[in-house]
């Protein structure tokens, strides 16, 4: 008889018992690249071995995390264009509608997590995950499922924005899963489609996922496509 956006009010207020408030060192693999609108190719395949000392949940991310690189290489056998790794300055290089400036990819994918991030502005339409998240989309029940034994709940959720200022247009679709044992997250995945006088398309599309370990959880993985004017 619960309602699906229950679970997610309440998985949210337990971020602050779920995920670690102590300081752990995350070891990743890092990859990003660039792609041309509407085409297959792509360009600056860059990876990267990383390491993230994380002081807790209760941290500023963005103050208090660092992140030292171990390793750092292009792909020979991909096309290099140098001009585009420039950073996001408003004019030359921008996400459209969103004021972002940011000195590297790292730090944007960063920012896209809304869990870690859930005190603070994040990006549309999610705004302030604790505040704003339930209250901007509507939420349905998929299913419910198994993830290590433990019974999850997939909700699904979405949104219709228009926005008549720039004569756009913003679909949401995106899915949650979250544990019935804990009323953890352990998935989140967000993408926005776009109408727009420029360009039409997905606008933005993340994928998270947060693993349990020691009955706190940690990040898995986080995948960010977001689209840019250069």
């Amino acid at each position: 008889r619960i309602q699906a956006v229950d679970i997610v009010d309440k998985a949210i207020k337990n971020i602050r018992k779920n995920y670690p408030k102590s300081k752990a060192l995350l070891y990743g693999y890092y990859r990003d690249y660039i792609s041309p609108a509407l085409t297959p190719d792509y360009k600056n395949l860059i990876e990267a071995a990383v390491v993230i000392e994380d002081r807790g949940f209760q941290t500023d991310d963005f103050h208090r995390t660092k992140i030292m690189m171990e390793q750092l290489r292009y792909n020979p056998t991909v096309e290099i264009d140098s001009s585009l790794n420039m950073a996001y300055d408003g004019k030359n290089k921008f996400i459209p509608n969103v004021g972002i400036a940011a000195a590297n990819e790292l730090s944007i994918l960063r920012a896209h997590d809304p869990i870690r991030n859930h005190k603070i502005r994040t990006f549309s339409f999610v705004k302030i995950f604790d505040l704003d998240f339930t209250s901007n989309h509507k939420f349905h029940f998929e299913s419910i499922t198994e993830v290590d034994s433990v019974k999850t709940y997939c909700i699904r959720f979405d949104k219709y924005y228009n926005d008549s200022l720039h004569k756009s247009e913003y679909r949401i679709d995106g899915q949650i899963i979250i544990s019935s044992k804990s009323f953890a997250i352990l998935k989140f995945n967000y993408t926005i489609t776009c109408t727009t006088p420029y360009y039409s398309g997905k606008f933005l599309d993340i994928k998270l996922e947060y693993k349990n370990y020691n009955d706190k959880y940690y990040l898995n993985y986080l995948s960010l496509m977001n689209y840019f004017i250069f």
